[in-house]
């Protein structure tokens, strides 16, 4: 049982790493997703008309902020001797960091007329900082203050900032939601060699919606602008999109100091029916 556990969780990862290179494909290699992304610009300017200075400044102020945040967290880790924790999320904050810097020059973006860039932007390295520290937060949190409260709240912050990125015609929504993406694909590494299956299928099958809708309505805006109310629609399809892969970084990462120090953990597998109790490799 143990080995299916172990074995799915590396199966976890390739699956997220496969949804990234996915994504670059649709969204960045061909017409159509090229399209149907820079459509995603256009969608609110009335919000960038009116808070383009704060909006340009969240670029460098909520990465900043989150980085004191967890480093004063790590302090609290540390102390607590919740050493494996503040390891396994400078981790995942450098790793993903340097992936997202790596990919970007080395990823081929294709001039398709008029959405057409001269250089790559996929994926966001802002929005890959950001979001793995939002993780490393919820990983080093103290275990009174975690919980489902915690995550969303994370999951919502990290959505406004990508959101912004894009109303800020800072990044396009794929270069985010890839960010996002390759976090939950360093995390579910960092998982798997870390003995930790985090995730169910029932969870990804309802973050595989909520993206699959969020997909559909941004197409609808792109190939039909002129149809009434489609242009927020696709706003919302931009943020659900952004807040799928943000949330699926998060669901990876323990909170709370769970998983790191009790002997006993409980390792989720494919199925919600799968659990088993094994002792904590060390």
């Amino acid at each position: 049982m143990a080995g299916g556990l172990r074995a799915a969780a590396w199966a976890q990862a390739g699956v997220l790493l496969g949804a990234f290179a996915g994504s670059h494909l649709l969204f960045v290699c061909t017409p159509a997703g090229q399209h149907i992304d820079a459509a995603g610009f256009g969608q609110v300017p009335e919000l960038d008309t009116a808070l383009h200075g704060i909006l340009e400044a969240s670029r460098l102020v909520v990465p900043l902020a989150l980085g004191v945040v967890v480093a004063v967290l790590a302090i609290g880790a540390l102390v607590q001797r919740r050493l494996r924790e503040v390891l396994g999320a400078l981790a995942l904050v450098v790793i993903s960091s340097l992936a997202a810097a790596a990919a970007k020059p080395l990823l081929p973006r294709p001039r398709f007329g008029e959405n057409g860039y001269p250089w790559n932007t996929f994926p966001s390295g802002h929005t890959a900082v950001a979001t793995a520290l939002l993780c490393a937060a919820l990983w080093l949190a103290p275990r009174r203050l975690s919980g489902t409260g915690l995550r969303v709240g994370l999951v919502a912050l990290g959505t406004a900032f990508g959101w912004a990125l894009v109303v800020s015609y800072a990044h396009r929504q794929a270069d985010v939601a890839g960010s996002g993406i390759l976090v939950a694909a360093v995390a579910a590494l960092i998982a798997a060699l870390q003995g930790r299956v985090a995730v169910p299928n029932s969870t990804w099958r309802r973050l595989a919606a909520v993206v699959a809708v969020g997909v559909a309505l941004q197409a609808l805006a792109a190939y039909a602008p002129g149809l009434a109310g489609l242009r927020f629609a696709g706003a919302l399809g931009t943020v659900l999109v952004i807040a799928a892969s943000c949330a699926a970084a998060l669901a990876l990462v323990p909170s709370g100091g769970r998983g790191g120090r009790p002997a006993v953990q409980r390792l989720v597998g494919v199925d919600d029916a799968r659990k088993v109790e094994l002792p904590r490799p060390l």
